[in-house]
């Protein structure tokens, strides 16, 4: 499991710097829309925000359905219009209080903007949505904590 404390300090060391940090990654060249992953989904508390040098960068929700947990992110169309040839490494995951990821999925050298995490059966604990945009510019996000 992935420590959240470790991979928010990553992720923003990362974003910074203009690194890549890679786990279990998966390549896709393509930015097609990502397709919800359960049938009927209801946001969980408030979107996030991941933002870098002033500029929006993604959109960050938790969502439940289908008796599971989602993190999602969405790239804003704003970021992607202002770094047309930029390709980055998207990242979500259902992080706990703990400091633990469930759920957690990443893609590396992409345009896609929108990515869903993997669903978590932890309807029963706190959670929070954690998601980031690492490239030559990016961002982090975590939602609010629901329990």
């Amino acid at each position: 499991m992935i420590s959240s404390r470790i991979l928010r300090k990553v992720g923003l060391i990362a974003a910074t710097c203009g690194a890549l940090v890679a786990t279990s990654v998966v390549t896709a060249p393509s930015a097609a829309a990502a397709a919800a992953p359960c049938g009927s989904l209801r946001q969980l508390g408030a979107t996030a925000y991941a933002k870098f040098n002033g500029e929006t960068v993604a959109s960050v929700k938790q969502f439940y359905g289908c008796g599971k947990n989602y993190g999602y992110i969405y790239v804003w169309e704003s970021f992607r219009a202002n770094h047309p040839s930029l390709r980055w490494q998207i990242y979500i995951g259902i992080s706990h209080r703990d400091g633990h990821w469930d759920g957690y999925r990443q893609i590396v050298d992409t345009r896609t903007y929108e990515l869903y995490s993997y669903g978590a059966d932890t309807a029963d604990v706190c959670t929070t949505a954690t998601g980031g945009v690492i490239a030559s510019a990016g961002g982090l996000a975590e939602t609010a904590e629901v329990c």
